[in-house]
């Protein structure tokens, strides 16, 4: 790499290792929840194994489904906020009494490993039952095969053949894993979005490098599997399983969440009202590792001379602060503007940051920043033709309801956004659009 690039790199690093507890970037700390991650490539296969096999997995306290289904997994992360680059391989069964909240059984992970920080954060925060280790994925064509393994060998092996067209899919999967270090069971729930792509010639091997203290539930029968070649995730914090029921709505709002906030085509972070960042989607993590955007501490940095502070931008919710240049002579500054985001989306006291980038590029659909700022779908297609300079019954016209329909839904957009007057939604699509 040239000596820019090697800086770049070095940037984002030091952001990364500057998000941990107590914001002390030591090798002792470990980075905060929750956590997302992108561009995930996934093997997924649920299986059906001898139900008597299962019960013996499942320990005291919990129940198994009595299925027998259970899933085996193995993913690689190239990017995100919190953890990445990782790579992951778990095994797990279907237990009764503690969905997810899309209806889907709740896991119990009996088994895994995670390669980079994620071993410690996954082991040593959510899950007793996992450990180090890694996972190499392999493509050619349609052809897909994970490997990985606890040690230096490889202990197990996910094959498949891609099949079809992929559709798009969301949803949440709740996990249970043992306490470290304390008695009982943790709940955490993972958000997903991806594109689904069927597959078949399914595939599991255990080879030599899996210790006999591993499990080795042989599938009777694939019940569905699938290659997930692009799919983004939010962990949730991990909660005494005791206390977690009272968290399935804050999770339901994370799955929206995740699945808007991912198809967000500005350069954005979400943070919370001080300015810890718990989220950058890809392109304000590019201005991250160009230097563009500072995070100090896991928080925005203040903008240079001249500009507003972040302190005071996120205080006044909708002003501008111009931030630090860039680490190359002549970059220019880069313009952040802050918005509450809907509780209902994402819980209260999170803020949506964006940023103009030095290249300028316009957004054409503002569908998904408006959605988050609390709009239905329906309506963010209203604001985005209303707010971008077309008359009421211009929107009409290009939606195909009627005159009225548009007009009683600027009535609510109005009262979400805390506005009154068109020239005020123009404004806000224009902070969005660029």
């Amino acid at each position: 790499m040239t000596d820019p690039q090697i800086e770049r790199a070095e940037q984002l690093r030091r952001v990364t290792a500057a998000r941990t507890v107590g914001s002390v970037p030591d090798e002792s700390a470990l980075p905060l929840p929750p956590y997302h991650m992108r561009n995930t490539s996934k093997i997924y296969m649920l299986c059906r194994f001898d139900a008597g096999q299962v019960e013996r997995i499942v320990p005291p306290g919990l129940r198994a489904s009595g299925t027998g289904w259970g899933v085996i997994s193995q993913y690689s992360v190239p990017s995100g906020w919190g953890l990445a680059p990782y790579s992951a391989t778990y095994l797990a069964v279907e237990l009764e009494g503690l969905p997810s909240n899309d209806g889907s059984p709740g896991l119990f992970m009996y088994a895994g490993w995670y390669s980079g920080i994620a071993s410690r954060v996954m082991g040593g925060l959510y899950n007793g039952n996992v450990g180090a280790g890694w996972t190499s994925m392999h493509t050619v064509g349609d052809d897909i095969r994970f490997e990985g393994g606890p040690g230096d060998s490889a202990g197990l092996r996910l094959s498949a053949r891609r099949s079809g067209q992929p559709r798009s899919m969301n949803g949440t999967t709740r996990f249970i894993g043992r306490r470290p270090g304390a008695p009982g069971f943790n709940s955490y729930s993972v958000a997903w979005s991806s594109d689904v792509y069927d597959t078949v010639e399914p595939r599991v091997d255990y080879l030599a490098g899996l210790p006999p203290s591993i499990s080795r539930l042989e599938p009777l029968e694939f019940v569905w599997t699938a290659y997930l070649p692009n799919m983004s995730m939010a962990f949730t914090p991990p909660r005494p399983i005791g206390d977690a029921q009272q968290f399935s709505e804050l999770d339901t709002q994370v799955v929206s969440m995740v699945g808007l906030f991912s198809h967000l085509g500005r350069a954005a972070a979400i943070t919370n009202r001080d300015g810890v960042v718990l989220s950058l989607n890809t392109a304000a993590e590019a201005l991250v590792a160009e230097g563009h955007i500072r995070v100090v501490g896991g928080r925005l940095a203040a903008g240079h001379a001249g500009g507003l502070s972040i302190e005071r931008l996120l205080g006044m919710l909708g002003g501008v602060s111009i931030t630090e240049r860039g680490l190359m002579e002549g970059d220019p500054p880069v313009l952040a503007q802050a918005m509450l985001i809907s509780p209902d989306i994402a819980g209260p006291g999170r803020v949506l940051v964006v940023f103009d980038e030095p290249t300028g590029g316009a957004v054409a659909d503002v569908g998904p920043a408006l959605e988050l700022l609390g709009l239905t779908p329906a309506e963010a297609r209203t604001a985005a033709l209303v707010g971008g300079g077309h008359s009421p019954r211009e929107a009409a016209d290009a939606l195909g309801v009627t005159y009225n329909t548009v007009r009683s839904s600027l009535k609510l957009v109005f009262d979400k956004l805390g506005i009154s007057r068109q020239s005020e939604l123009a404004r806000i699509v224009a902070r969005l659009a660029g």
